[in-house]
């Protein structure tokens, strides 16, 4: 049912956070479209580990766990879309495979979800701005990164959903609140 709570204020049949301008304007950066969300995953308490393999190879494996949430002071390269605020979520990763690969903002998708049930998909330019291009993690490395998002600006974080792959059920949902 597409306006079923899941347990967590998210709704399963999400609604979306529209974009605010309908084309790319100089000086302002625009909402990324939701995407392909998988469905909910295994409930996990931030913090707490889940372990996510890669789903074309099943090569690459890691830990991760979702460490919360932090809003981002604007800055020259991070502005949001009007009527929104940047928020990121920190994310640790354990590479526990033999091989290395790249960080889930370059081979996965990551959502958040406000206490109101509304999605949000990472904004891939403005997270590249906080932390630089993208890299790789190699076998056994352990690294700390963030994930931007712009929400509503009165929104609450409460739900971090990483995916495994598209059309995959997700591979978690941490609750942030």
């Amino acid at each position: 049912m597409a306006d079923e709570l899941d347990g967590y204020a998210c709704l399963s049949g999400p609604e979306i956070a529209p974009d605010t301008a309908p084309t790319d304007v100089p000086g302002m950066r625009r909402v990324p479209r939701l995407e392909s969300l998988p469905s909910r995953g295994p409930r996990i308490t931030g913090g707490d580990v889940a372990e996510i393999r890669d789903t074309f190879t099943y090569e690459v494996a890691r830990e991760v766990s979702v460490r919360g949430t932090n809003d981002v002071e604007p800055g020259t390269n991070l502005q949001p879309s009007a009527g929104r605020r940047l928020v990121s979520v920190k994310i640790r990763e354990h590479n526990i495979s033999r091989r290395g690969g790249y960080l889930l903002t370059v081979n996965h998708r990551i959502w958040l979800c406000d206490a109101d049930g509304t999605w949000y998909e990472h904004d891939a330019k403005l997270t590249k701005a906080l932390t630089g291009e993208a890299m790789g993690i190699d076998a056994g490395m352990q690294f700390d990164h963030r994930v931007v998002f712009q929400i509503y600006e009165h929104s609450r974080p409460h739900l971090v959903r990483v995916g495994g792959g598209y059309g995959e059920t997700a591979s978690g949902d941490w609750k942030v609140d």
